[in-house]
């Protein structure tokens, strides 16, 4: 009786019988049946992940958390390996000498800037430069390879002197802040031309923030892209260019002889042990709420993660602070508690902040091809 019995799809066409869509006890059998129509998705947790913590589709300016990344299915603790948890930014203790790059050997660091200057700023009057109207004799040594007709291109030359140390490399600092005409996207470390007077760097600065007003904070903050609402502050291995002095920024481009105006400023000390901190946010969502005590998921997907950042604190997007107290289960549960109740739409974050250097630009100066 049901040997011959057929399952047949409603709306089926032409097409989808001659694929198989008429499939009788018969011809199916056990062949058509693998091992892998009963494995589990292994991506599954990340597409619920990716529903609650996609930064990529967000809109920039809605974005609560600019710092938020999504963590790694598997060994997050190696992934944030460089990364530490610290309770307040800015009355952290960093020790500046920690984990310095061979190139800081390399480079000149000032005891005080503003007495080294005033001392070479009467070195040179009383004994540098030459008295005015004095006559000088400029000898110019012109390559093989240039002919006449390039010189006449450049009909202006420009002269001038520098300081003793002004020759050498450091850390420079410039506070910078955007024009309103340009509206070009400058991400950090991005190749640009800074004009300080009469003196054109080619560099690749980093982008950073000033944690106070003041600016008496010896800590920075990482930024990811050239703000327009605030001033930034643009580090780079560079030559040491005494402040105060005023420069103009422009976007380096091949083949484009015309630079755009992206922002203008004026330089600060050199300083090689101001420390730029990046912060990022790893995010979870409350699973279980009872008055302080939460269940939280999707912040980490191994309980061996959230063993190793247990001793981190956590916040929430009312202002509430928290800790991890153990693991549940193995898909990255957790209990957590808090200072004071909890909701449902309350969004917990562990910031955690590693330090960065600025890249050295060969074009410029490279210390590691020095012999």
């Amino acid at each position: 009786m049901f040997d011959n019995m057929q399952i047949k799809v409603m709306g089926a066409t032409e097409e989808d019988k001659s694929e198989g869509s008429f499939v009788s006890d018969n011809e199916s059998g056990d062949e058509g049946i693998t091992d892998s129509h009963f494995q589990e998705d292994e991506n599954h947790i990340s597409q619920k992940h990716a529903r609650h913590t996609d930064i990529e589709d967000r809109d920039r300016e809605d974005m609560d958390f600019p710092d938020e990344v999504d963590t790694p299915l598997k060994e997050a603790r190696k992934r944030f390996t460089k990364y530490r948890g610290i309770k307040s930014l800015k009355n952290c203790d960093w020790y500046p000498y920690e984990n310095l790059p061979v190139e800081y050997s390399k480079i000149f660091r000032f005891e005080n800037v503003q007495a080294e200057l005033k001392k070479q700023r009467e070195t040179t009057e009383n004994e540098g430069l030459p008295i005015n109207g004095t006559y000088l004799t400029i000898i110019l040594e012109i390559e093989n390879d240039v002919t006449f007709s390039e010189l006449e291109s450049k009909p202006w030359v420009i002269l001038s002197t520098l300081f003793p140390h002004e020759c050498k490399v450091s850390t420079m600092h410039f506070k910078i802040k955007r024009t309103l005409e340009n509206k070009e996207i400058v991400p950090s470390k991005e190749t640009m031309e800074f004009g300080c007077g009469f003196r054109r760097l080619t560099i690749r600065p980093t982008f950073s923030m000033e944690l106070s007003k003041a600016g008496q904070n010896d800590k920075f903050k990482y930024m990811r892209f050239l703000r327009k609402d605030i001033d930034v502050i643009a580090t780079a291995y560079c030559p040491i260019v005494y402040s105060p002095c005023k420069i103009i920024c422009f976007t380096k481009e091949q083949g484009i002889k015309n630079l755009d105006v992206v922002a203008t400023g004026n330089v600060l000390s050199a300083d090689p042990l101001k420390i730029i901190l990046k912060r990022i946010i790893l995010t979870g969502y409350p699973l279980r709420v009872h008055k302080k005590k939460a269940t939280i998921r999707y912040m980490f997907f191994d309980p061996k993660d959230i063993k190793y950042f247990k001793p981190v604190e956590l916040y929430t997007t009312s202002g509430l602070r928290g800790h991890i107290k153990a693991s549940l289960g193995t898909h990255g549960l957790m209990k957590c508690h808090f200072n004071d109740f909890i909701k449902h739409s309350d969004t917990v974050c562990m910031p955690l902040y590693r330090r960065i250097f600025p890249n050295w630009y060969e074009k410029t100066w490279n210390p590691s091809a020095e012999e």
